[in-house]
């Protein structure tokens, strides 16, 4: 994974945290689905970090 691919993970997830602190009441599975999505284009989840 290139740096500009996690860099845009890591927008993608904030943009993600951002959505669900705005709107607590969006249903849990939406979220946990979304999450699932990014986490999957990881080869190694700590690539983000």
């Amino acid at each position: 994974m290139t740096g500009d691919e996690r860099a845009d993970l890591r927008r993608e997830m904030l943009a993600l945290y951002v959505t669900i602190a705005r709107d607590p009441g969006q249903p849990t599975l939406i979220r946990m689905q979304a999450a699932r999505h990014l986490i999957e284009r990881l080869d190694n989840p700590f690539d983000l970090f």
